[in-house]
């Protein structure tokens, strides 16, 4: 199956991704007074897709996806941006079975 976005054609549903800070701001404030102002990390990233009015992202269990409103105020976390990756014809269906099938041969 290809899950390839392609970008500027008519397809049924948009792709995002979402970026997260997992350190709220802490990593950039605390990163240079550790390694030096010329070696400051700005963010702790996770990283999601969000399609089909869900959010897909590597958890506990692999891949998992929930509602992006209870991911986030269950985690007190929200992304600091979301990049909009284009729109894809792979139906909700084809994308979770190429999800469950690449968590089992652990790809």
């Amino acid at each position: 199956m290809n899950l390839i976005v392609n970008e500027g054609q008519d397809q049924s549903c948009q792709v995002q991704l979402a970026i997260y800070d997992l350190s709220g701001g802490m990593a950039r404030a605390l990163s240079s007074q550790f390694l030096g102002p010329n070696h400051a990390i700005d963010i702790i990233p996770h990283t999601a897709i969000l399609a089909f009015g869900k959010e897909y992202y590597f958890g506990g269990s692999g891949i998992e996806a929930s509602d992006p409103n209870h991911f986030r105020s269950t985690r007190g976390i929200f992304p600091i941006e979301i990049q909009h990756l284009g729109n894809t014809n792979v139906s909700k269906e084809q994308f979770e079975e190429w999800c469950l099938q690449h968590m089992a041969n652990g790809v």
